[in-house]
C-alpha cells in the first residue's frame, strides 16, 4: 500500500508541546500520530501498545546498565595506557635523536667560529683619493 503525506494546521505552541511530549516518551510526533490513526481504525490496540511500551521502558531501565557493563571492554584503560607508553617512548627517542643532531650542529658551529676568530684581521680598505 502506498504511503501519503498528510498535513494539517495546528497552533505552533501545541505542535511544539506535542513534539516535546513524544520525544520525552522516546518517540516522535509522526510515529505517535500514525499509532493514533491505526488505533482509531482498530488496526492496533492503543492500550496494549501503551502497556507494551511501558513494559519495555521498565525492562530497559532495570536491565540496560548491567547488560551494557557486560559488553564494555574492561581492559580499555590498560590498552590505552599501553598505547600511550609506546607513543611516548617513540617521541622520547625521536626527541633524543633531534637533540643529538642539534648538539652536533652546535659543536660544528662553535668549531667554525673558533677557526674564524683565529684568522688574522684584515685591514679595512680605504677608498682611493680622487
Amino acid at each position: 500500500m502506498a504511503k501519503t503525506l498528510a498535513t494539517f494546521r495546528i497552533e505552533e505552541d501545541d505542535w511544539k508541546a506535542f513534539k516535546d511530549w513524544a520525544e520525552n516518551h522516546g518517540s516522535n510526533a509522526s510515529s505517535e500520530l500514525i499509532k493514533f490513526v491505526l488505533s482509531c481504525l482498530g488496526r492496533i490496540d492503543r492500550e496494549e501498545t501503551v502497556k507494551l511500551e511501558t513494559y519495555i521502558d521498565s525492562y530497559l531501565s532495570a536491565n540496560l546498565d548491567s547488560h551494557l557493563e557486560s559488553k564494555i571492554d574492561n581492559n580499555l584503560d590498560s590498552r590505552i595506557d599501553e598505547k600511550l607508553k609506546t607513543a611516548l617512548a617513540t617521541l622520547r627517542s625521536e626527541l633524543h635523536a633531534e637533540i643529538e643532531t642539534l648538539q652536533a650542529e652546535n659543536q660544528a658551529l662553535r668549531q667554525r667560529l673558533e677557526e674564524v676568530s683565529r684568522l688574522p684581521a684584515t685591514q679595512p680598505r680605504t677608498p682611493a683619493a680622487p
